[in-house]
């Protein structure tokens, strides 16, 4: 079954109050690798389930083995260990493919005086670019991915429950645990294996900063209110 479709409001990029501003003024995009944000110590921005293709709930291990490239086994636990999480994936270093990730405001029936955003969003940076014309954004990054040759797509993330069976993922399928992150992502195949940066001009026109207090106050009010959304 394919996706249903989604309008999209608007993309809101979390980050600190400089790097939005170079967004903002500059257009410049800085866009990593799988592999990168999978080894990110920063316990918010990396992400251990990124790019797997399978996650299973874990439990006790009794036995943890590994096979070495010349076939020696070597033990590393026979006294049992707990795992949250069992992962495959795929070796993303060996396949270079970059992403850029962006919060989807999005179409849906709110609540009147319902909070928009997930404050949790806030552990990204206290401070959001709201690019309140996503058309013409789409239609910048498309151009600039097309003039520089990349294989590339886009969607937003489908959210799913982890189960016991070892449900198949993919790069647009998160487990349900982040699905307060409402993600819209472009996914780009290169030979690069560093990051890379893209420029798409002043998006001053279509965009505007908001501070961690402008984000948690955003609410859907009726029409003829002020600060709607």
């Amino acid at each position: 079954m394919g996706k249903s479709k989604v309008s999209i409001w608007a993309f809101l990029k979390f980050g600190t109050k400089e790097n939005l501003l170079n967004l903002m003024n500059n257009g410049e995009l800085f866009i990593n690798t799988i592999s990168a944000f999978q080894e990110m110590k920063d316990k918010y921005r990396g992400d251990i389930f990124e790019g797997a293709s399978t996650v299973t709930p874990g439990g006790k291990i009794e036995k943890l083995v590994y096979t070495n490239s010349l076939g020696q086994s070597i033990n590393f636990q026979e006294n049992g260990l707990s795992v949250e999480y069992l992962i495959g994936r795929p070796n993303w270093k060996n396949k270079p493919t970059h992403m850029y990730c962006l919060y989807m405001l999005k179409d849906r029936s709110y609540k009147k005086d319902e909070q928009v955003i997930d404050e949790r969003n806030l552990q990204f940076g206290n401070y959001a670019l709201a690019i309140n014309n996503p058309g013409e954004f789409v239609e910048r990054i498309s151009s600039e991915f097309n003039n520089r040759r990349f294989k590339w797509k886009a969607d937003f993330v489908t959210y799913v429950e982890i189960d016991s069976d070892g449900r198949k993922y993919d790069l647009f399928k998160k487990p349900q645990l982040y699905d307060y992150q409402n993600e819209y992502r472009f996914l780009i195949s290169t030979e690069e294996k560093r990051a890379i940066k893209v420029h798409l001009g002043s998006l001053k026109k279509i965009s505007v900063l908001l501070g961690a207090e402008e984000i948690r106050s955003l609410r859907m009010i009726d029409d003829d209110e002020e600060n709607s959304v």
